[in-house]
């Protein structure tokens, strides 16, 4: 345990709520992303349903992979999005600072009771272990996260490809 700091729990703490942040920030990125790919998938449906744009095989050869890949990003973001702190803190029993254990209490007096009586070594360790949940979480979200912005850029230039296609077509 690293007691050397008058002030360790604050530090500790204070890294939680970045490493929290971090994760927010995460989830929002995903909503945006499936948001936009939503919208995608909503005109790409629309532009199908009009049918006279779609006289030769070339355009349905950009339509079939941007809503393939557009339905793949979206899964990817609904599994960013998908909590998990309950599969880093497993097997963990009941804790004084991770929302998943604290919720373990029987009732709120025997939490009450726990944190009140709680050492600062015993509360350090909590602290560390939430520390290390929540940067798992962060990373595997993030990691998560890349691949959806992969499979989405790749399927908007697939996308972008058919409107420009659709716009040279409805010139000529």
């Amino acid at each position: 345990m690293n007691n050397k700091f008058d002030d360790g729990l604050s530090v500790l703490i204070s890294n939680l709520a970045r490493i929290h942040s971090n994760i927010r920030y995460a989830d929002a990125k995903s909503g945006v992303i499936l948001l936009i790919n939503i919208g995608l998938l909503k005109a790409t449906y629309e532009i199908l349903g009009t049918g006279d744009i779609f006289e030769e095989m070339t355009s349905y050869l950009f339509v079939l992979p941007s809503v393939i890949l557009l339905m793949i990003s979206s899964v990817i973001c609904i599994f960013v999005i998908k909590p998990r702190g309950e599969e880093y803190s497993k097997g963990r029993g009941i804790g004084l600072i991770d929302p998943v254990r604290v919720a373990q209490y029987n009732n709120s007096e025997d939490y009450i009771v726990a944190i009140s009586n709680a050492d600062p070594e015993n509360t350090f360790e909590h602290a560390y272990q939430l520390m290390w949940d929540l940067s798992n979480i962060d990373r595997s979200k993030y990691r998560t996260l890349s691949y959806a912005l992969y499979f989405s850029m790749f399927s908007w230039l697939v996308f972008l490809i058919l409107i420009l296609e659709i716009a040279y077509k409805s010139q000529g």
